[in-house]
């Protein structure tokens, strides 16, 4: 099973924070891969985050690849 993290986590998150236009940290999208990865079991299904064009433009698929341990497929 995928468990799906919405679009926009990062844009609506009052804890986050951007530099030069991307974020850098984000507290909400932090917490929803940490607690997803707490129940996984690391072969069956996984993590997917959502993105919109803002996102894209945010960089939010590259922070979570590059500091929440994310790979791209």
């Amino acid at each position: 099973m995928i468990q799906v993290i919405g679009e926009n986590v990062c844009g609506m998150d009052p804890n986050a924070r951007f530099e030069g236009g991307k974020v850098i940290y984000s507290k909400d999208l932090e917490f929803q891969v940490t607690a997803s990865r707490k129940h996984w079991d690391g072969t069956h299904g996984d993590i997917a985050v959502q993105t919109n064009v803002e996102d894209q433009r945010s960089g939010v698929d590259v922070y979570a690849i590059r500091e929440l341990g994310g790979e791209y497929h």
